[in-house]
């Protein structure tokens, strides 16, 4: 079997069977800022009337823009008409009346704002983590769904069921089968936390040896679909942000100094026109002078020396760090399926399709190079780089990831 014909199987293997949104004549999407407004975008293409609701005019306003670029985004690409772009926009309301939510079928919202909404409505998704579903209302009507911005891009979504009923859970099937989406069950969101450990890589990159622009033309070289920080960019510096002060960190954290000192300082990334680039006009990205200063002023706080690294170098602390991570989560049984860990690799890091995902990659290389590896990194940063107890069980009866 070819990486590519790999890839293909697990994919098509975890699309849902169905996809229909013939049941539903009205979304409503509550609190959902930048992921919301991606969402909503994905179903005014499929032809849904769909309401954003924001807590503020300022939210209202930022949602308002958020979506309009996505439309106008898909006309440039020439993935629609400028006909069809008219349609969506008219069919497409943002405001900050709670209200608008009465008559919707479709209610998407945070576990929080979920739980304020008592409207009847025929599917309710939270946006939350699995663990908010046991309290939310209407149980037998309430799945949750981790999606990533822009879910027009990364075509993914994990669902988790808790006590929905039957027919809940194949609504839910039905509208993500109509956005296109490839589905992965799941009872902890794995995207984030891919993403997240994958980002933290990158930022110790910076301190070491790095520019952003540097390490996304290095993983663009390599075959990325996008180099990581201007994937950022076009997701929200704050959104990650936010995750990290939530979750606090762990014995192999780093602390990503120069990610959290971006967003203190209000580059957010492209929304406002400045994060790891600049976008004047709300333009193409511009490398941005500051933001060399600004690594090296904090790697001089940290008392780190820089040093020169190879692109090739630089890519491989990245993919090394990100295999060990996935095995890790194999082996605490966060992830059951390497299969579900290649297709968030390829779909939400953007790894090359080409290479069949990370750890089919990781399977090329051979667990006993990745060991090898590992460990010689080690002295950089011992608790960071320890192999996961999974690699070092693989390397040493010769095991795989994924299929011969």
């Amino acid at each position: 079997m070819t990486d590519a014909e790999y890839l293909a199987a697990i994919e098509a293997a975890a699309a849902p069977g169905v996809a229909s949104l013939e049941g539903f004549s009205q979304a409503v999407i509550v609190d959902g800022g930048m992921l919301g407004a991606s969402l909503a975008a994905a179903l005014l293409e499929q032809g849904l009337a769909t309401t954003l609701i924001e807590e503020d005019a300022g939210a209202v306003e930022r949602a308002l823009l958020a979506l309009d670029r996505m439309i106008e985004q898909r006309v440039a690409a020439g993935e629609q008409t400028a006909a069809a772009a008219a349609q969506q926009r008219a069919a497409s309301r943002v405001c900050s009346d709670p209200a608008d939510v009465a008559g919707a079928d479709l209610v998407i919202a945070p576990a929080d704002a979920l739980r304020a909404i008592t409207a009847p409505a025929r599917l309710r998704i939270s946006l939350s983590d699995p663990a908010a579903l046991p309290g939310l209302p209407d149980a037998a009507q309430t799945v949750a769904m981790g999606l990533t911005a822009p879910v027009y891009a990364t075509h993914i979504v994990e669902l988790a069921c808790g006590s929905a009923s039957t027919d809940t859970v194949t609504a839910a099937q039905e509208v993500i089968g109509s956005l296109r989406l490839i589905e992965i069950r799941s009872d902890t969101w794995l995207a984030p936390l891919m993403l997240d450990a994958f980002r933290e890589t990158a930022d110790a990159l910076l301190m070491e040896a790095a520019t952003p622009w540097e390490l996304d033309d290095a993983m663009t070289g390599f075959g990325f679909a996008m180099g990581v920080f201007e994937a950022q960019d076009h997701e929200g510096l704050d959104l990650a942000y936010a995750r990290r002060r939530m979750a606090g960190s762990g014995p192999r954290s780093r602390r990503m100094l120069i990610s959290d000192r971006m967003v203190q300082e209000g580059r957010l990334g492209r929304k406002v026109g400045v994060g790891w680039y600049r976008y004047p006009g709300g333009g193409g990205l511009v490398v941005d002078p500051l933001i060399e200063d600004m690594i090296t002023e904090e790697a001089w706080f940290a008392k780190l020396e820089r040093v020169t690294r190879s692109d090739a170098q630089m890519v491989e602390r990245l993919v090394l760090a990100a295999i060990n991570h996935a095995a890790g989560l194999l082996e605490a049984g966060v992830s059951l399926r390497a299969d579900d860990l290649d297709i968030l690799s390829v779909h939400v890091l953007g790894f090359p399709r080409e290479k069949g995902g990370l750890l089919r990659y990781a399977d090329h290389l051979g667990a006993a190079h990745v060991l090898d590896r590992l460990r010689a990194l080690q002295p950089e940063d011992p608790t960071f780089w320890t192999p996961s107890a999974r690699i070092a069980r693989m390397a040493a009866i010769g095991g795989r990831f994924t299929p011969a």
